[in-house]
C-alpha cells in the first residue's frame, strides 16, 4: 500500500493501480526502474608490460566513482576515484559510480594481465618471405597438417591468397616462417577470413578463426621483444568466398595488412 515517497535502490518493474472500496477504480500504471549507466573505462581490459594507465568517465550524472582490483563488488567503502588509476601488477577491475542519493550505477567489469614481452629468437641466413605448403581436401574443420603431405610448396612474400595457385575450393595452405617484430611492446594480430584460419606466434596459437563461415575477422593480443619470432598461418578453404587477410597493430603502428618487409624464412 502506497503511503509517502520511497527510495528506489534496484533494478525493479513497478505497477501500481487506484482501487475504492476493494475494486479497481482507475486504469493501473507501469514503470521500470534501471541502473544508471556504468562508468566507462578508457581501455575495456588488456594485456601491459610494465604499467597501465586508466582513466574512468562517469558519465553525465556526478557521483562519486569507487572501484576495486580484486574483483570484488564496489561500495561506498572501496577506493575512490581521483583523475586516474595506475596499474602495476595484474587486476580484476570493477567500477560503480555512487550518487548522492545512496543509488548506485551499473558495474563496469575489465581484466588487466601483466606480461612479461615473450622472448625473441636468434635465426641465422633467413631470406625474405614465407614458406608456402599446398593441400587438398574437404574441410569443415582445420585439417592437421602434420597428417597430410603436401602437393606443392614454394616461398611467398606474405599470407595472401593471390601469391599462391590453388584450386577454385576444397583446399587448405599452411604459411610458416618468422615476423620481425621493430620494437618490443604489446602487439595485436588480426585475421580476416573465408572459410577458417588460424594464427600462431611463437609455436602458440594466438588467433583461432576456425570452421566454415564469411569473412570473420577475430584477434589476438601478445606482450613481444624486438626481434625474430616464429609465426605461422593456417587457412583452408570449403566453398564459395575466399578471403585471408592478415594485420597487425603495435607501438607506432596503426592496424595495417602486416607487410612483406616482416617475414622471413
Amino acid at each position: 500500500l502506497y503511503e509517502k515517497p520511497f527510495t528506489i535502490r534496484d533494478p525493479m518493474l513497478l505497477r501500481a493501480k487506484v482501487f475504492k472500496e476493494g475494486k479497481p477504480f482507475e486504469a493501473g500504471g507501469t514503470a521500470q526502474f534501471l541502473y544508471a549507466p556504468a562508468p566507462v573505462l578508457s581501455d575495456p581490459g588488456s594485456i601491459f608490460i610494465n604499467k597501465k594507465t586508466i582513466t574512468i568517465n562517469g558519465g553525465p550524472h556526478p557521483g562519486d566513482i569507487h572501484y576495486t582490483l580484486d574483483g570484488s563488488a564496489p561500495t561506498r567503502a572501496s577506493l575512490l576515484y581521483r583523475d586516474s588509476l595506475v596499474l602495476a601488477k595484474t587486476a580484476l577491475v570493477k567500477v560503480r559510480t555512487f550518487f548522492s542519493s545512496g543509488v548506485g550505477s551499473a558495474v563496469t567489469t575489465a581484466a588487466f594481465v601483466k606480461s612479461a614481452p615473450f622472448p625473441s629468437i636468434r635465426v641465422q641466413h633467413t631470406a625474405p618471405g614465407l614458406q608456402s605448403a599446398y593441400y587438398e581436401g574437404k574441410w569443415n574443420r582445420m585439417p592437421d597438417f602434420t597428417k597430410r603431405i603436401a602437393l606443392r610448396s614454394a616461398v611467398v612474400a606474405m599470407p595472401d591468397l593471390g601469391l599462391v595457385q590453388t584450386g577454385k575450393d576444397h583446399y587448405a595452405i599452411q604459411f610458416s616462417g618468422y615476423i620481425n617484430i621493430p620494437v618490443t611492446g604489446i602487439y595485436s594480430f588480426y585475421i580476416n577470413s573465408d572459410d577458417g584460419s588460424q594464427l600462431y606466434m611463437d609455436d602458440r596459437k594466438l588467433v583461432d578463426n576456425d570452421g566454415a563461415h564469411g569473412d570473420l575477422e577475430k584477434s589476438g593480443d601478445k606482450a613481444l621483444a624486438a626481434g625474430m619470432h616464429r609465426f605461422k598461418i593456417n587457412y583452408f578453404q570449403n566453398e564459395s568466398g575466399q578471403t585471408l587477410q592478415v594485420y597487425m597493430k603495435g607501438p607506432f603502428i596503426e592496424k595495417q595488412i602486416i607487410p612483406p618487409s616482416r617475414f622471413f624464412h
